[in-house]
């Protein structure tokens, strides 16, 4: 019966044996581009790791370095810098000024005229003062003799040492004595603007005495009030609050309000004051306008006012954290710019000028004729010695030109000129005498 089954046992194992093993799924191939990014990402790491090894062998070196200037510090004792400070031979030439430490010398000078010292470095210097030159006589050892002495002092040898540093200081207070010139120098320009300065401190001085810096008596109580929480005053569309009234306390920046109100008193007097010359003002945001968007963002700004029929034309300048005021006089055909610190503004000068060629062409349908117009930046004009007062400085600038008074104020007055403009702005009048 196994001899039966045996061929059918084979033919099962044979058919069981033939069927053809589970294939493994082949590996899909990397696209061309899949293979770019393998390769540029091998390159980086590989370059990666040159930068890594060149560092390290750039810590090596710098470590290589540090140890053999260490070992060459350690067999010297001391490092090249000390050594060059040990046992310096000073060479200094009288009369020359010189420092003990200022000049290092290896090698002694040639004979004749140079004293040669040896010692440790010292502060004290040879000038006309001979008490600096007693100071270091007992510091110094003398390696070489000048010509001054006729032998070196022997070790405890007091009176050759003070015959010695005698002659020495009368030959340092001998040359550093300088004659004065026989005659005085010429100079010119300096004596024009001393002159100059002068005579307008005179003036000044002059016109202060005739004006009173005083205020009404009514004026604490003003300004008191003036301070509280709810005061507010306005006047021709202008208001001004008791936020805006801070402004005129003593190291402040005066704001737009304060000038922008005091703008139109100096208008309003104008106006009530035939005998004042005839005044336009123009706020503070009038220049900044005209000078970023041109002529025709303030084109309208004079719809209502006959600007070539004023006299004067005041225009407030700001720039950025410094106030100056810049005149336009139509009777002298100038444009003034006061800077109390007296800069220059040559383009502030020419943008108004400019302006009055559109304003004259827009207004009156005529060119402007320039001809004899002069612009200046005035410099006999009072200075500002802060950085907080030029808002005082450009209001009271316009304040005295529209009247026509010369400038009766200084630095010294701002205190009570902040005063004065505060009392005039809670009253809406300007207390100023006609000089």
């Amino acid at each position: 019966m196994s001899f039966l089954l045996s061929p059918i046992r084979r033919a099962a194992i044979w058919l069981v044996g033939s069927k053809p093993p589970a294939s493994t799924p082949a590996k899909p191939q990397a696209s061309a581009r899949q293979q770019r990014t393998k390769d540029r990402i091998r390159q980086a790491n590989g370059t990666y790791e040159h930068q890594l090894r060149e560092r390290q062998n750039q810590k090596r070196r710098r470590r290589g370095a540090s140890a053999k200037r260490k070992s060459l510090i350690g067999v010297h004792g001391h490092s090249s810098r000390a050594r060059r400070n040990q046992n310096l031979v000073r060479d200094y030439t009288v009369p020359t000024l010189w420092s003990a430490d200022a000049a290092r010398y290896r090698e002694p000078p040639a004979p004749g005229g140079n004293l040669v010292f040896e010692s440790t470095p010292s502060r004290s210097y040879i000038t006309g003062d001979t008490q600096s030159v007693l100071s270091i006589d007992s510091s110094l050892s003398y390696r070489q003799m000048s010509p001054l002495a006729a032998r070196t002092p022997a070790k405890g040898d007091r009176s050759a040492t003070d015959q010695w540093v005698a002659r020495l200081r009368k030959k340092i207070e001998d040359t550093l004595s300088v004659a004065p010139p026989a005659t005085r120098i010429a100079t010119p320009a300096y004596d024009r603007l001393e002159q100059a300065a002068q005579s307008f401190d005179a003036r000044i001085a002059r016109a202060r005495a005739a004006m009173a810096f005083t205020l009404p008596d009514n004026a604490p109580a003003v300004l008191a009030q003036a301070k509280a929480g709810g005061f507010a005053v306005e006047l021709n569309n202008v208001p001004v609050s008791a936020r805006d009234m801070s402004t005129l306390g003593d190291g402040q920046w005066l704001n737009d309000e304060v000038i922008n109100f005091y703008m139109q008193l100096l208008i309003d007097r104008s106006q009530r004051t035939p005998t004042l010359p005839r005044v336009h003002a123009f706020n503070t945001f009038f220049y900044s306008t005209l000078n970023d968007n041109g002529y025709a963002r303030v084109r309208r700004w004079t719809r209502r006012v006959k600007l070539f029929e004023m006299d004067l034309v005041v225009v407030p300048v700001h720039l950025g954290v410094h106030w100056c005021c810049a005149i336009i006089d139509f009777r002298k055909r100038a444009i003034s710019y006061y800077d109390a610190l007296l800069g220059d503004n040559p383009k502030c000068l020419r943008t108004l000028l400019n302006y009055l060629h559109e304003e004259s062409k827009d207004k009156l349908a005529v060119a402007f004729d320039e001809s004899g117009w002069t612009l200046a930046c005035p410099k006999d004009i009072p200075r500002q010695r802060n950085g907080y007062d030029c808002g005082v400085f450009a209001v009271m600038f316009a304040e005295y030109v529209t009247r026509d008074a010369p400038f009766a104020f200084s630095q010294d007055n701002c205190q009570f000129l902040r005063s004065k403009i505060a009392y005039e702005i809670a009253t809406k009048t300007l207390v100023s005498a006609i000089a």
